[in-house]
């Protein structure tokens, strides 16, 4: 899961807008900005991403505590590539729903570079889980799943005679605050963890029933209770075992084989917009790449690996969207381990039937749209009758002259059209037959003088015309 969240092409964007070379190229490779946009919303598994706070265009630190909308325009850093996973959601009924969800993730204030062979020298047996305190660190391996080749470690102060900061690298004394190291058999650099507590205000849309909900978040603030930035207290050697673990093996989680070639986990360290591809920089370039980055940059990238990392640990089936997760299962077969990461909590759903509902203004302009349209085709249809009916009237008279089956007055026969109608005056006509005493008929246009008979066709269906 953690491979597949750094190398997942909505993670190529994150924390790289202004310090990737190869920003904009990813970019259009994405499909462009509003693509980049919306993919970056959601993870991999339709968990909704939580906005890193202090990156939002609005935030002000001097009122941590104001509601900041999240822009949707916008192309934004995430606090971790694994997002927030909202289970039990209704699949049966399309419609839409807002929620509020507490979150946490841990942010980072690392110190400036500083050689890695004089400060361990400096600190003999200072780290949690490294025995090697010499450039070979990088090669020790930790545990036998460790496997490959790395250029980095990180790891934790062993709080008995080292407990140092960024403030003081060379600190000693009990543990004060969750701390780590992070470095190449050149350089290191020590952060300081804090967490980050917000509220975050989520609405989710699904536009048909059993379709996939997309959910996105909407705004976010600090939660109120907690300051802005919270000292960690659990990274540290005083929890046990397993702050070091995870911090001392993060590095391990997806290595490489192939000696002189960055691991996926330091390449995405060294520039994001690549991904899981190495820039094949080799040598000692690979342990002064990271010194190269703006310090603010370098500590964005690593706590948003950091949180990824801690969604990892979480149940995978709920990461995952397999299946609902019962809390009640989970305490009882592990009790107080997994109602650490998971609340249960309840709300109110309720359904409707599908209604319309008329929007008055738009209902107005259609009305009206619609009354001017009938008096366009009223007023279309009257004008044709007043310019084309006189044509067409002309163009029949016109038919009867010189015709042996109409009795006109004489001299008729020059006149126009207009002039002939005005002379038939309330002349009949009509197609009839004009052979109707005979075997054969001949059907012509013929007026009432002379053709008496007024059978019509239907009556004379077997009779023959010429």
């Amino acid at each position: 899961m953690f491979g597949a969240a750094l190398s997942a092409p909505n993670a190529l964007a994150q924390a790289s807008n202004g310090s990737s070379k190869s920003f904009d190229i990813v970019i259009q490779q994405l499909g462009g900005v509003y693509v980049a946009i919306e993919d970056g919303k959601i993870d991999l598994w339709g968990n909704v991403r939580v906005p890193e706070i202090t990156q939002l265009p609005d935030y002000d630190s001097s009122n941590p505590y104001n509601e900041i909308n999240v822009p949707s325009d916008q192309l934004l850093t995430y606090e971790s590539l694994i997002g927030i996973p909202i289970r039990g959601i209704p699949s049966k009924s399309a419609g839409n729903f807002t929620l509020q969800v507490s979150a946490s993730y841990i942010a980072l204030e690392c110190s400036s570079w500083f050689n890695t062979s004089e400060w361990l020298s400096r600190i003999p047996n200072g780290l949690r889980s490294h025995k090697n305190m010499n450039t070979s660190i990088v090669e020790e391996r930790l545990s036998e799943l460790d496997r490959g080749t790395l250029h980095t470690y990180m790891d934790i102060p062993n709080g008995i005679n080292s407990n140092f900061s960024s403030k003081d690298r060379y600190s000693i004394g009990p543990v004060e605050r969750g701390s780590l190291v992070f470095g190449t058999r050149n350089n290191s650099t020590i952060c300081d963890m804090s967490h980050v507590y917000v509220d975050v205000d989520i609405k989710c849309d699904r536009p048909r029933a059993f379709e996939r909900t997309a959910c996105q978040a909407l705004s976010v603030r600090h939660s109120r209770g907690h300051g802005a930035s919270v000292p960690d207290t659990n990274m540290t050697i005083n929890r046990g075992t397993a702050p070091g673990v995870f911090v001392a093996d993060l590095p391990w989680l997806i290595h490489f084989f192939h000696p002189g070639v960055k691991s996926p986990f330091e390449n995405y360290l060294t520039d994001p917009a690549l991904g899981m591809q190495d820039d094949m920089t080799g040598g000692f370039g690979i342990t002064t790449e990271f010194t190269r980055l703006l310090l603010k940059v370098f500590a964005q990238r690593l706590a948003l690996v950091i949180n990824t990392a801690m969604r990892v640990s979480y149940y995978a089936l709920a990461v995952l969207a397999f299946g609902k997760v019962n809390m009640t299962e989970m305490e009882n077969w592990m009790p107080g381990y997994y109602v650490i990461q998971y609340r249960n909590t309840t709300g109110d759903f309720s359904t409707s039937e599908e209604r319309y509902q008329v929007q008055k203004t738009w209902m107005a302009i259609y009305i009206f749209s619609l009354v001017l349209m009938g008096i366009s085709i009223l007023a279309t249809f009257s004008l044709s009758f007043a310019t084309r009916a006189p044509d067409l009237i002309t163009s029949i008279s016109a038919l009867t002259r010189d015709s042996v089956h109409i009795h006109a007055p004489p001299g008729g026969s020059t006149y126009c059209g207009d002039e002939r109608a005005r002379l038939l005056k309330n002349r009949r006509l009509k197609i009839r037959d004009v052979q109707s005493d005979e075997d054969v008929g001949y059907v012509a246009l013929a007026d009432d003088n002379g053709h008496g008979d007024e059978r019509g066709f239907k009556t004379a269906k077997k009779r023959l015309y010429a």
